[in-house]
């Protein structure tokens, strides 16, 4: 039953609806994109308020106010989602964008992030792979995996053969080349121990892989093991690095040949 009203209730319920349709208006002009079934409900929502501006069911008002707030935050945002790579270095994260401007970049002139097509061939062995290798705060990560048409997991092994198709990659990158040579951390068999060669050590597990979209996405794990390099000699160390929780994410340009 409707009832007398204060003329400052319908000046409050007159103005919460100019917000509404005004509110409506800063979005169109904004240029942000909503699905229809945001833009409907907002001027819908807006005329309910015009037909209620006599009424005194506050509780009615709190509702359609609600319903209007659920369903601008429910919509799904339209930004795309950013190319990136991510691991557990041991126990600390490592995280770098293909936008730099995403990330925390503390030291200046060592950002990098590549993603490509490599075709290595080994005897009669051909393999075309897919990489991404980034670079950030002086930490250098790389993982490589075969150009797949289909969702699916590959291993890494220890392999004394660099055009081996999955493998794994870890180091620091120092200011200054040290005297006693540069230490690196590799899947790969750098010195063909037969003992320790494929041994199952991580893998890359590819979660999606669009082609029409020119996306891939997935997981990673692995165990790179330390190498120190001077010249052409390289000697096998007795550490490790452990690289887990690895994700990563990327979207290719059409005009990337892959």
């Amino acid at each position: 039953m409707l009832t007398a009203v204060s003329l400052s209730e319908v000046f409050f319920f007159k103005m919460a609806a100019t917000f509404c349709a005004f509110l409506h208006l800063l979005i169109v002009l904004s240029g942000t994109k909503h699905s229809p079934r945001f833009v409907f409900t907002s001027i819908f929502l807006s005329e309910i308020l015009l037909k209620i501006s006599i009424m005194r069911h506050f509780l009615l008002l709190v509702a359609v106010c609600s319903a209007l707030v659920f369903f601008s935050c429910g919509e799904s945002n339209d930004a795309p989602k950013q190319n990136y790579v991510q691991a557990n270095i041991g126990n600390q994260i490592f995280k770098c964008y293909e936008d730099n401007k995403l990330n925390k970049d503390t030291v200046a002139n060592t950002f990098d992030f590549k993603f490509g097509r490599s075709i290595l061939t080994s005897g009669t062995k051909k393999d075309t792979t897919l990489f991404l290798n980034v670079t950030l705060n002086r930490q250098n990560l790389a993982i490589k995996f075969p150009k797949t048409t289909k969702a699916q997991t590959f291993n890494i092994y220890r392999s004394d053969i660099a055009s081996d198709s999955t493998s794994g990659y870890y180091a620091l990158v120092p200011k200054v080349a040290p005297a006693e040579g540069l230490k690196s951390y590799s899947t790969l068999d750098m010195t063909n121990e037969v003992a320790i060669n494929n041994k199952k050590v991580g893998e890359v597990k590819i979660t999606r892989i669009d082609w029409k979209a020119r996306i891939v996405e997935g997981t990673f794990s692995y165990t790179a093991f330390g190498y120190l390099q001077k010249g052409e000699s390289i000697v096998a160390q007795p550490d490790s690095v452990v690289v887990s929780k690895g994700e990563f994410y990327y979207q290719w340009k059409a005009t990337l040949e892959i």
